[in-house]
């Protein structure tokens, strides 16, 4: 269901004006890190075209720098829908070295987090959904896609529709700007994720003049077709599963002896679990949300061998691992509250997508896709029916701001490494610096080489060599 995804609303308050960004600093509640860290909100307009009008309430988080303070440095985690503020708070100890320098400063984009959350149905409702097997291509299981689908998008509209038409790429980079000049910031100095790079980008194209230090890493050139992105998206998660599948082989691996082997043991868990979810407490894990916890082990290496056991453990009868892994995905916490995470990805993926495509079109996509990952591949309709016009968002182009170090894996399971090159060309100021090795995301991951070269652009304003390499390890 949520294949041709790359890879949570309350009503805004009504002010007098949005005139003079500012923010007021106070203790932080409900996060975890150190007691030091600071809280405020971000007022911005609900609409930009009416900047008088209704305003929203963006969360802002800070952790101020331990040492010399060259300025702030703004954090954004990729989803589109990762919670910013929660993120950067429990990953402090990941950016020491940043902190020494920085104030390091983590914003919730609109409709995520703590900024008026796009909410699309309860816990028990959200359950169903993701759990929802079938294939959009077959006309047998179209209608209970469809009608599930339906009822996802009503609640999104229910609990937030007024904010689903801004929540655009183009207005978070707006946000962007509004605090940099709260921050009393010249220039946005920014370390952007996933998609994160494409809300970076973004900014650059608005406000290239406003662009100080930025880097961008594991990064998602979001301007191209959807489903073409769709199919690269879905190729490069099947590359590093052949990969996982080759490691797990290559170590002894509980699913079999041959990577052939190995795969037909996942596979043929996913199609039971189509047929017959299995019970795990008073939740079921099904085919979906098994493929999902597959999904997002993928993404560092460190975490194949959790995948390993828990397929392992799921093929015996005990789903617990693969449910807990799938509820990473879909940003599910133990006591059942969903986060923002898929939630907002939705409506900002739909809201932004480039030649959105058609309900046939999500058809014969599906059925191109589980050609192209019979475990992976697969469309969902959300945007073919999703109740908000699409708003292209099909530019990037940085020309008159500084240098942009541009980062991509060569084995990165969500953004192929070729949309690392294809955003640092299209920056044009971009610099592309390759990593060599496997998972989402190589910077503040252990990896020396890659923490290096940022730390010697952030600190010393030292731009990588163009051709620069990190080896994986």
């Amino acid at each position: 269901m949520v294949a041709l995804l790359l890879t949570v609303g309350t009503a805004p308050a009504v002010a007098a004006t949005a005139a003079t960004p500012a923010i007021t600093w106070a203790a932080c509640t409900g996060l975890p890190g150190p007691a030091d860290l600071e809280c405020g909100t971000l007022t911005a307009p609900l609409d930009y075209d009416d900047p008088d009008g209704k305003t929203i309430d963006l969360a802002v988080l800070r952790a101020k720098a331990g040492g010399d303070r060259l300025g702030s440095l703004v954090f954004n985690f990729g989803g589109p829908g990762a919670p910013a503020v929660e993120t950067l708070a429990a990953a402090l100890g990941s950016y020491t070295e940043l902190r020494e320098r920085y104030d390091l400063v983590a914003i919730d984009p609109r409709g995520v987090g703590r900024s008026s959350p796009i909410t699309c149905g309860t816990t028990a409702e959200l359950d169903r959904y993701f759990a929802t097997d079938g294939s959009i291509s077959k006309p047998a299981e179209r209608p209970k896609i469809l009608a599930a689908t339906k009822k996802y998008i009503d609640a999104c509209v229910k609990n937030s529709g007024e904010i689903l038409p801004h929540v655009g790429t183009p207005n978070v980079a707006r946000d962007l700007d509004r605090l940099r000049t709260a921050l009393g910031e010249d220039k946005l100095d920014f370390l952007g994720y996933s998609y994160g790079t494409m809300l970076g980008a973004t900014f650059a194209t608005l406000y290239p003049r406003n662009v100080g230090r930025m880097v961008l890493d594991a990064a998602a050139d979001m301007t191209q077709p959807y489903l073409d992105m769709a199919e690269a998206g879905v190729a490069g998660r099947e590359h590093t599963y052949r990969l996982f599948l080759d490691d797990c082989v290559k170590n002894g691996c509980d699913l079999g002896t041959t990577t052939k082997a190995a795969n037909r043991t996942v596979e043929r868990l996913v199609n039971r679990l189509k047929a017959t979810p299995l019970q795990v407490g008073e939740r079921q894990l099904s085919g979906a949300l098994a493929t999902m916890g597959v999904a997002i082990g993928l993404y560092t290496k460190s975490t194949w061998p959790i995948i390993e056991s828990a397929v392992s453990k799921a093929v015996k009868g005990d789903g617990r691992e693969l449910l807990a892994l799938s509820d990473v995905y879909t940003g599910r916490s133990p006591n059942g509250r969903y986060s923002t995470m898929l939630q907002a990805a939705f409506a900002v993926a739909c809201r932004d997508a480039v030649e959105s495509p058609t309900l046939r079109q999500t058809i014969e996509a599906d059925r191109r896709l589980r050609k192209v990952s019979p475990l992976f591949g697969g469309g969902s309709p959300m945007c073919a029916m999703w109740p908000v016009p699409a708003q292209p968002n099909d530019r990037i182009d940085a020309t008159g701001s500084g240098p942009i170090v541009v980062i991509g894996g060569k084995a990165d399971p969500a953004t192929p490494y070729e949309w690392a090159e294809s955003m640092a060309r299209k920056l044009k100021t971009g610099v592309l610096v390759t990593f060599e090795g496997e998972g989402h995301g190589s910077f503040g991951q252990g990896n020396t080489c890659v923490d290096a070269l940022v730390h010697a652009y952030y600190f010393d304003g030292t731009v990588p060599a163009p051709g620069s390499s990190c080896p994986a390890g």
